[in-house]
């Protein structure tokens, strides 16, 4: 069994935004799995291959451009693919998120388990413009980054309203709402496990809580909770050095013996069996 360790990247101190063609890439860390410490946004130009996500395999088509957030494994091979690729820091990020203002968060941190969208015609016009915006003004880093704040956070909204709209979703207050949530799951999962924290942190009761994820998402609280423990398992199975006894007390789990007990209750399969499957 070959074992695969995961790389982590980060951003350089003095570059908090990074833009390049994903046709000029000239290295091809890419196309193994990795995740990063930073924000990406990358906007496929043409139509070809796939684009692994968290154990996804998405086809990549013109236009489609996805979100990932920091932490997020994925990897693609980029030798027939056009198209940009924006990284920027968190820091970065939280300059340009108004105070209170959770929507930038669904674009990266996708309620459906779709880290992309896929404009229309008419929308991909309009963002082509903001982008061109942005490649032009980024010339000008580090000396001014306050009009590249402004094109990016203008590019941001955009993408944000598409995706809603193809979403649907069901009340703006429950949506607020959902996303707040998913800011808490994401800080506290390995930690909190009762519906009754995040509904405290919401200010709204654990029956409400699960009416809202039930009507937005079909699921319980606890299912959004165990679901994000599985996938950080399964990262950490496959990519990671730590052996399983270690995995599980990282995510929480005070007994190993249990933490095999809800691998195999989620997936079918102990967490052993798994790494047999993805490493044969």
């Amino acid at each position: 069994m070959i074992k695969k360790n995961i790389p982590t990247y980060e951003l350089p101190l003095s570059m908090p935004i990074i833009f390049e063609r994903i046709e000029d890439r000239s290295d091809a860390f890419v196309n193994n799995p990795h995740r990063h410490k930073f924000y990406e946004i990358l906007w496929f130009k043409n139509d070809g291959g796939n684009h692994i996500v968290d154990f996804q395999s998405f086809q990549v088509k013109k236009d489609t451009i996805f979100f990932l957030a920091p932490g997020k494994v994925h990897q693609m091979d980029i030798s027939d693919k056009e198209g940009f690729l924006l990284v920027f820091s968190q820091n970065f990020m939280s300059q340009i998120v108004f105070p209170q203002e959770d929507n930038f968060f669904t674009l990266f941190y996708s309620f459906d388990n779709l880290p992309f969208i896929q404009p229309s015609k008419d929308d991909v016009y309009r963002l082509d413009i903001l982008f061109e915006l942005i490649i032009l003004e980024y010339d000008n880093i580090p000396n001014d980054i306050t009009i590249l704040q402004t094109y990016l956070r203008a590019f941001l909204l955009y993408t944000q309203r598409i995706k809603e709209q193809t979403e649907k979703s069901i009340l703006e207050k429950s949506h607020e709402r959902l996303a707040q949530l998913f800011q808490l799951i994401e800080v506290h999962y390995k930690t909190e496990r009762a519906v009754a924290f995040y509904a405290n942190h919401l200010a709204l009761t654990p029956k409400r809580v699960n009416e809202i994820t039930k009507i937005r998402m079909g699921k319980t609280v606890t299912q959004l909770v165990h679901e994000r423990l599985l996938l950080e398992a399964k990262r950490e199975l496959y990519f990671g050095t730590q052996n399983i006894k270690e995995i599980a007390y990282m995510l929480g789990f005070k007994d190993p013996a249990y933490f095999s007990r809800f691998f195999k209750k989620q997936t079918s399969i102990t967490p052993e069996q798994f790494k047999t499957k993805m490493f044969k």
